[in-house]
């Protein structure tokens, strides 16, 4: 097959469906659904992989826009999710372009050590900083678990955003 042949869809065509899947997960992520206590933060989960497939630049673009639609619906006086995801996605996407190939198990261990990090990064700064107590009881019934439900899903969106990256 010829590549004059192969129809690409447009840019803003991606982008929309992308802000679309963005969407989806941040009103799944506020659905009142969770296991054992425990929500997954898709959004997170979205963020991290975005940095893996696409780079540093959109990882943090799509981790600036989920942050901000996470503080505007959690915390709306702080801006802490904005720049920790936004951080994040960055990070992937110079650590997958730097120092790991980018296949499914490195994906997965960046996925599992992003979401670590965000949800210690908000525990250190609500619970331990700002926090009134209960600390540890907060990191292991809800810190470890959320992490890593979380990085459980990179298993759904890195397969499903590397299939809609080579098929777009």
């Amino acid at each position: 097959m010829n590549n004059d042949t192969v129809k690409h869809v447009p840019l803003y065509v991606q982008c929309i469906l992308l802000g679309g899947l963005l969407y989806l997960c941040f009103l799944l992520q506020s659905a009142p659904n969770n296991i054992f206590g425990v929500r997954p933060a898709l959004l997170v989960a979205l963020t991290l992989c975005m940095g893996l497939l696409y780079g540093e630049i959109a990882g943090g673009v799509v981790g600036f826009v989920s942050g901000m639609l996470m503080d505007l619906y959690v915390t709306p006086s702080v801006n802490f999710n904005a720049v920790t995801l936004a951080l994040l996605g960055i990070l992937c996407g110079l650590a997958i372009n730097r120092l790991f190939m980018n296949n499914t198990l490195s994906a997965l261990v960046l996925c599992f050590v992003g979401s670590f990090l965000y949800f210690f990064l908000y525990w250190l700064l609500f619970r331990v900083i700002l926090g009134d107590g209960g600390a540890w009881i907060y990191f292991y019934s809800f810190t470890l678990p959320s992490a890593v439900y979380t990085g459980a899903f990179g298993v759904v969106f890195f397969p499903l955003l590397r299939w809609f990256r080579r098929h777009a």
